[in-house]
Order: structure tokens, then C-alpha cells, then sequence
């Protein structure tokens, strides 16, 4: 199942750039994040990215402006427009190149990516092992994957199905191994938001010969569930606290989930067979 008709709407796009990307101290903290990844994983310094769900291309331009290449795709034609659209605007288009495709078929070259970056994109896919499987494929034996995911063990989650047990929810909830999933309609079309076991995620990942991994807390809290205004900006301000200091991610509503591709693994000949999608490259 592709959720394709329901990202083609760009009002969902919208929606999340006013919760998410709308906040000064939010964009503070999200090059925060960026900065600190790099510095975890300590990529070459010729290295080319892949930023799977991209999105409007916010953290594309951001891994762009230090200093990297980076390939933006995401399953919606309208966001990649309007990536695109961003990117020339940034003076940073020669350094990104954004395409369309589900990360379900992604049809990029095996053994291709130094590093993979994909931030809150697994938990709104449905066959998220496929999209998966495909993230672990591109990447360079010895390259990097980082993922950030909401997390079933966090105070929030605890929060949430509290509040839905006493009020009831209009969302359909169904537990998987995977996590819990919600699903409800947006604009008449089906949309799924999953919050991850993420245990379970570590080791799906390590069946993909992914090794050496391990979690950390991004953010304490979904600033999505504070109103807008002083709520919003104390609970961005604990998130900067909590992330800075590293503290557990297992109570963090989110958490990244980063990994190496074992040197031994079997390379693809799938790049061999691929289109010239990436003549940037």
C-alpha cells in the first residue's frame, strides 16, 4: 500500500511546516541535531548523503550548508516541487538534487550513499521493512544510516494512551511488533502514524547487515501536542535541554537510531542496472 495520494495533498505539507518548521527556536535546535550527527558519524569529507522523506528540503539545505552533497526524494510530486523551488532560492542547488520515488520502490543505486538520513519518514509508511530494506541496500559498505523515529517507551506515548483511554480516540489504534499505529484520514485519504518500537527497529536493522547500533535522544517531547505560543517554545526549550545533555532516550518521544554498514556485505549489482537519475553525481 503507497500512501502516494495522501502526500500529493499539500495541505498536510503545510500543516507540519507550521507545527515543525515555523519556530525560530525549533530551526535553532533542528541545526542543532544536524550538527550533532555529523559529528557522531563523521562522514568523509566528499561524502554524498541521502535524505529519504525529504520534504520541503529542510534538512536536505541543512546537510547542503555543511558542506556535503545531498539527494532529497520523497513520494510527493508537490513537495519535491516546491524542494526544488527552495533549494534555488538557498543558492544551494549545486550542491542538492531531489527526486521523486517511494521509498518502498526506491529505484537508486545499491552500495551508492556514504551516509542515509531519514527523520520521522518510517513512521507514516505502511510496508516500512520494504522502505527499509531499501535505505540498508544504497548505502556503502562502511557508510552510515541514521533514523529518527518517535518512541513507544517515552512519557509522551504513556500520556497519549492515557488520554485516549479516558477520552477515546478517532483514530483506529492496532498494535504491531513494529509499535503502535494510528490510523486516520486527511483529506479523505488514509494516513498512518506509527510510534516505533524501537528496540524491535534496532534489530531489524542488523538483519540488513547494519551493525554498531546505537540510540539516542533527540527530543523529550512532540512539540506538536503544546499550542503554539510559550507552551510551544518551553517544551522546544526542555528538548534542547534534554537532548544536549543526553539524557535517556528511552523516555524521549523521539529518538535517532544510527547504524554502519558492515564492510562484509554482499555488494548489489543493482547500480550497474540503474537509470542515470543522479547525473549530478
Amino acid at each position: 500500500m503507497r500512501l502516494k495520494k495522501t502526500f500529493d495533498d499539500d495541505s498536510i505539507h503545510s500543516q507540519w511546516d507550521l507545527s515543525y518548521r515555523c519556530n525560530r527556536l525549533q530551526n535553532t535546535l533542528d541545526d542543532q541535531i544536524i550538527g550533532w550527527i555529523i559529528d557522531k558519524i563523521k562522514p568523509p569529507r566528499d561524502a554524498l548523503f541521502l535524505d529519504a522523506g525529504c520534504g520541503a528540503g529542510h534538512h536536505t539545505l541543512r546537510i547542503a550548508k555543511k558542506g556535503f552533497r545531498c539527494v532529497g526524494v520523497d513520494i510527493s510530486e508537490t513537495i519535491v516541487k516546491r524542494a526544488k523551488k527552495t533549494a534555488e532560492q538557498s543558492c544551494l542547488a549545486s550542491r542538492v538534487c531531489f527526486i521523486c520515488d517511494a521509498l518502498e520502490d526506491l529505484k537508486l543505486p545499491s552500495d551508492f550513499f556514504d551516509v542515509v538520513h531519514c527523520r520521522g519518514v518510517l513512521m507514516h509508511i505502511p510496508d516500512w521493512q520494504k522502505a527499509l530494506a531499501n535505505l540498508c541496500r544504497v548505502i556503502k559498505p562502511g557508510g552510515k544510516i541514521v533514523l529518527m523515529e518517535a518512541n513507544i517507551t517515552s512519557v509522551g506515548t504513556f500520556l497519549t494512551l492515557l488520554l485516549r483511554r479516558l477520552k477515546g480516540g478517532k483514530s483506529t489504534k492496532t498494535q504491531t511488533p513494529a509499535g503502535i499505529e494510528f490510523w486516520t484520514e486527511r483529506g479523505g485519504q488514509p494516513f498512518l502514524f506509527r510510534i516505533a518500537d524501537v528496540r524491535y527497529l534496532a534489530r531489524q536493522l542488523r538483519t540488513f547487515d547494519i551493525d554498531d547500533v546505537k540510540k539516542f535522544a533527540t527530543e523529550f517531547w512532540d512539540i506538536n501536542k503544546f499550542p503554539r505560543g510559550a507552551l510551544r517554545n518551553a517544551a522546544i526549550m526542555f528538548n534542547r535541554f534534554w537532548f544536549s545533555c543526553q539524557l535517556p532516550a528511552y523516555f524521549s518521544s523521539a529518538v535517532a537510531v544510527i547504524g554502519e554498514k558492515c564492510i562484509s556485505a554482499p555488494r548489489s549489482c543493482f547500480g550497474k542496472k540503474a537509470r542515470g537519475v543522479l547525473k549530478l553525481y
